[in-house]
């Protein structure tokens, strides 16, 4: 029952159980989400181009 699963996830952030809100976001995240930020922030120190 998805209702079901829904409501025990927000309990569970409400209740500081999904301290970090990470089970909630992966659940809901959208699908074109999931590639961009992590690629870019491990992409280390930039060089100059001199």
């Amino acid at each position: 029952h998805p209702e079901v699963k829904n409501a025990v996830m927000a309990a569970d952030v409400l209740a500081g159980h999904d301290r970090d809100c990470m089970a909630w976001i992966g659940e809901h995240r959208e699908l074109g989400a999931l590639g961009g930020g992590i690629a870019r922030r491990r992409g280390g120190r930039r060089r100059s181009a001199a």
